[in-house]
């Protein structure tokens, strides 16, 4: 494994760890927030688009948030 394919999946990683805390937490704003930036890094993150969705529509915004 590359370093820089190691440093992308930690950075990966920690947001969706952050992201979680936040969405249980009911922190949604700032939950959708990290989701978002998960995909900046690995576009084609099923669990963090999915959980984007799961929290827009949780915080009252149920048309797609992507």
């Amino acid at each position: 494994m590359s370093r820089s394919f190691a440093r992308v999946e930690t950075r990966v990683e920690t947001h969706m760890a952050t992201a979680l805390r936040l969405h249980q937490a009911a922190g949604l704003r700032e939950a959708e927030a990290t989701y978002r930036r998960v995909p900046e890094v690995q576009p084609s993150h099923a669990d963090a688009l999915h959980l984007l969705s799961v929290a827009a529509h949780h915080a009252g915004r149920p048309r797609p948030s992507i």
